[in-house]
């Protein structure tokens, strides 16, 4: 599923939830035909609380029958809801956690011996250049210097927002075998922020480095 796909994607999940909450009937036959058109095996909108990732990492490992793949998307779907959950700017409290939690939106698709994780999720406008930023430079290195640099950050302190931060994001590219493709949408419904879209293609048949 592409950037432009998922964003449609998005936008109907979106409608559908406001259909929901205002109680008037939708074709749901409709949206599961998007889901199959898209080859969607898996997608959640909502609050990235523990108990959710936790139900994700168990649907994964139910489809992917490949344990090493089923751990490598697990790993990399860990990764893009703890940055929804402690980043996004769209928020909601979690009884569960017992505090708030951000939200956003998960889909993960399967095509031709790769899997494709979309996530996306409101940010800031402040925050857009630095994750940009961050983004390009990732995506500039080679594989030698990506696995230099995760080593590099892992002797830096972890305070929230820090550089140390980034291994998590690194380790996600190293291992998905392909650059990270990602965009920022215009907002009009949520003044001050955009829609930040993460796209991470991961190779089934990759060998896995240390």
């Amino acid at each position: 599923m592409s950037p432009v796909v998922f964003i449609n994607f998005v936008e109907q999940a979106f409608h559908f939830v406001n259909l929901i909450l205002m109680s008037t009937p939708f074709k749901l036959l409709g949206f599961q035909k998007q889901l199959q058109g898209g080859n969607i095996s898996m997608a959640f909108r909502g609050g990235m609380s523990q108990e959710i990732l936790s139900l994700m990492g168990w649907s994964l490992r139910r489809a992917e029958e490949n344990v090493v793949v089923s751990r490598r998307l697990f790993g990399m779907i860990i990764e893009l809801s703890q940055n929804i959950l402690h980043y996004s700017a769209e928020r909601e409290y979690s009884e569960h956690d017992q505090k708030e939690i951000g939200c956003g939106i998960i889909t993960v698709s399967k095509q031709e011996g790769q899997y494709i994780i979309n996530a996306g999720n409101y940010v800031t406008l402040d925050k857009i250049e630095r994750i940009k930023s961050r983004c390009d430079h990732i995506n500039s290195l080679s594989q030698e210097e990506l696995k230099a640099y995760y080593k590099a950050q892992r002797r830096l302190p972890h305070a929230d927002g820090g550089t140390g931060a980034n291994i998590g994001f690194i380790d996600m590219v190293r291992k998905s075998g392909n650059k990270v493709a990602f965009n920022f949408y215009e907002s009009p419904e949520r003044p001050g922020c955009s829609f930040f879209v993460l796209t991470v293609t991961v190779n089934v048949n990759l060998e896995m480095g240390e």
